[in-house]
């Protein structure tokens, strides 16, 4: 549960601070998708954390009900607005390697919520032109 911790805590930290711990947590060739995006490996996903952070400046999560087994974890969280309140809720379930690295995420939330709220930026598909129509 610690690296998911060190995990949550990575959206929040500078470029040199996250790529440290990036390198400590998760795999080269990891993956993380949600709704809306997805990226492949640690330079495309941290590049991800740093439009998170510019797009909502001060925003954190709070994670609840971690559970886990067999190199698989899955965690309900709240991302939270800088001043504490509630943005939205959502769950990640994650791999892990062996070695213990993460090799992928997947974050489910509600698709829209981000463009409801007007906080449009890291919420494009990955082609950068707004959310994925289903």
């Amino acid at each position: 549960m610690k690296k998911r911790a060190a995990y949550a805590k990575s959206w929040s930290q500078s470029a040199a601070e996250r790529k440290e711990s990036l390198a400590k947590i998760v795999a080269d060739d990891v993956t993380y998708a949600d709704p809306n995006t997805d990226r492949f490996g640690v330079d495309a996903f941290s590049s991800h954390m740093a439009q998170f952070q510019e797009d909502l400046r001060g925003a954190y999560c709070e994670m609840s009900g971690v559970k886990g087994h067999h190199n698989k974890t899955l965690v309900r969280w709240r991302l939270c607005s800088k001043d504490g309140g509630e943005i939205m809720q959502g769950a990640s379930f994650a791999t892990l390697n062996d070695d213990g690295k993460f090799t992928s995420f997947s974050g489910l939330f509600r698709a829209n919520i981000y463009f409801q709220n007007g906080l449009g930026g890291i919420f494009r598909n990955s082609t950068g032109h707004g959310p994925k129509k289903t």
